[in-house]
């Protein structure tokens, strides 16, 4: 599975100091491979409290070949992101 960051996704990560290998095996991690083709997406993931401080957002979309990253930042509070679908 090819993953393609957008331009904004690409500063999010430099501003945010993320580093781009690491949301890639989220990515890679939670199969986004497999869901349906078009679909908005949007989860938490958990592995960034240690070295972030705080769970990080990503927002992507499955195209036939590749998965785009439209934007990822972290959150600051933690009662806002329980109810993300997956």
């Amino acid at each position: 599975m090819a993953i393609y960051f957008t331009r904004h996704a690409r500063q999010r990560l430099k501003l945010y100091r993320i580093d781009r290998k690491a949301v890639e095996d989220v990515l890679t991690d939670i199969r986004a491979d497999e869901e349906p083709i078009g679909e908005n997406r949007e989860f938490v993931a958990e592995a960034f409290v240690q070295t972030i401080g705080y769970p990080l957002k990503i927002a992507y979309i499955r195209e036939v070949a590749r998965v785009v990253v439209k934007t990822l930042y972290p959150l600051d509070r933690k009662t806002k992101y329980e109810d993300i679908v997956r």
